[in-house]
């Protein structure tokens, strides 16, 4: 089973990557040295509405009421199901401001070495976004549990850019704001595989 989960999410990731500059989501920028990159749009890829959130669109309910949710035949527990929303979407806000300052380090040689930093921090972001997509989706919470613990840690809503140590992450703050429950941040970590997250 957690080799056909990874086989799965090789495939998506393949897919993605390889769509990832066709179509309207990706735009050329040319580079002092005359070679074109091509640069993704700045797209979030989660959503979150209070009552639910969704990545990618794998829609993920959080009960308003109660201690538990069903998803399938598993009852998942609310506050595993509001830290993963919670991490997941300030991973991605995080990734979206590496994202937006792509075009300016692009377009600068001298910067050469942030751009392919900040351009592998944010793929990664999205692949652990897709692992905890996946994981939702196979109804593993104890797989959600490893994830949130191998890939975030807990911080006071306040702390929110200081713990990310990024000045673009104004949008993290106003967001978390507005939460009632605990906040997870993401921690610098590389992306574990699949398989350990079971």
């Amino acid at each position: 089973m957690k080799r056909i989960a990874a086989l799965i999410l090789s495939v998506l990731l393949g897919a993605a990557f390889l769509t990832a500059c066709s179509g309207p989501t990706c735009y050329q920028v040319k580079r002092p040295n005359g070679q074109y990159v091509c640069l993704q749009e700045c797209k979030p890829i989660v959503e979150y509405q209070g009552s639910s959130f969704s990545i990618k669109g794998t829609n993920i309910p959080i009960p308003t009421t109660g201690l538990t949710v069903n998803l399938g035949d598993i009852a998942w527990n609310k506050t595993l199901l509001q830290t993963a929303a919670s991490a997941s979407q300030i991973m991605d806000i995080q990734r979206v401001s590496r994202c937006e300052r792509l075009p300016v380090l692009a377009t600068s040689m001298t910067n050469q070495e942030e751009y392919e930093k900040l351009l592998k921090n944010m793929y990664e972001s999205e692949e652990k976004l897709n692992q905890l997509a996946l994981l939702i989706t196979m109804n593993n919470p104890a797989a959600v549990v490893n994830w949130v613990n191998a890939y975030s840690k807990e911080v006071p809503p306040g702390e929110v850019s200081r713990a990310l140590n990024d000045p673009d992450l104004a949008k993290a703050e106003a967001v978390v704001r507005g939460m009632n429950h605990q906040v997870y941040v993401p921690k610098d970590t590389k992306v574990r595989s699949l398989d350990s997250l079971f």
